[in-house]
């Protein structure tokens, strides 16, 4: 159980990018809310994450720039999925706000 609830709002939540061999921060995107979906990183320099707030984020891996944006029109939670189809412009994500989340009675 939460023992102080102003806890939450002093929450800070990013996508981080680290580096494994330097052991340091890369970039960071600050983020709305503190839960959110899955992250896919591609061979092409992508790094393609869902939140909470109804987007869908595309960044450049080395920089952490935000290349696009959409609006999935309800918090997308899960990450998204790698195929192996040239033709396919966008990786298929599934939207919606139900994941993996324990909840305290």
């Amino acid at each position: 159980m939460l023992q102080d609830p102003k806890a939450l709002r002093k929450n800070k939540a990013y996508l981080q990018a680290w580096d494994p061999v330097a052991q340091k921060t890369v970039w960071k995107a600050p983020q709305m809310k503190n839960f959110n979906g899955g992250v896919l990183s591609t061979a092409g320099g992508l790094v393609i994450e869902g939140n909470q707030v109804n987007e869908i984020n595309v960044y450049k891996d080395d920089t952490g720039d935000k290349l696009w944006s959409f609006d999935a029109q309800t918090g997308v939670i899960a990450g998204p999925e790698a195929t192996s189809e040239p033709a396919q412009a966008t990786p298929p994500v599934t939207p919606g706000q139900l994941g993996s989340v324990t909840v305290e009675a």
